[in-house]
């Protein structure tokens, strides 16, 4: 296990996540000096329980919230991929997207969320969370790291890169 990493890249799918789900681990890699990117994979548009919020409101609340929430902890790389809350499934595009990010940071590690089910503890088994598990898992490998992957990435400058570990937040 890599004990100091340079550089890591956090894989969730709702805002708020990586603060519920890596918070002390992310204080704790930045107080050791390391860079710590997010990739939020959704638009948080179904958080929050009141109805006089309108989902575009949520989205820009918890948008804010990310952003503020990630600099208490010196995070400010922040990438929001935007697709719809509460329908997120590690489709080749979500992979894709993902890959960019990879591929733009350069990650020794990434941490994303469990793509497996907790039958002990079933609220942490979000479809939406294994979902990016999944596709972070998948663009990992092998992906990021293939040339012949998402060549419209290679043009566009993003070279391969091969993550050296992975991190798993909440794995059953």
């Amino acid at each position: 296990m890599i004990e100091k990493p340079s550089r890591v890249l956090v894989v969730t799918a709702h805002p708020d996540d990586v603060d519920f789900g890596a918070g002390g681990t992310i204080a704790k890699l930045r107080a050791m000096g390391t860079e710590v990117s997010y990739c939020i994979c959704t638009d948080g548009q179904q958080g929050g329980e009141d109805p006089s919020i309108t989902r575009e409101q949520m989205k820009q609340i918890r948008r804010a919230e990310q952003v503020a929430a990630g600099k208490v902890l010196g995070v400010t790389d922040i990438e929001f991929l935007g697709f719809p809350d509460g329908h997120l499934f590690p489709t080749i595009e979500l992979r894709k997207a993902i890959v960019a990010q990879i591929r733009r940071v350069k990650p020794e590690v990434l941490i994303t969320q469990s793509p497996e089910r907790n039958w002990e503890r079933i609220f942490s088994s979000h479809p939406d969370h294994m979902a990016a598990g999944e596709a972070a898992m998948q663009a990992i490998y092998p992906d990021a790291r293939n040339q012949f992957a998402f060549p419209d990435l290679l043009e566009a400058g993003l070279e391969p890169w091969t993550v050296s570990e992975a991190w798993v937040i909440s794995h059953p």
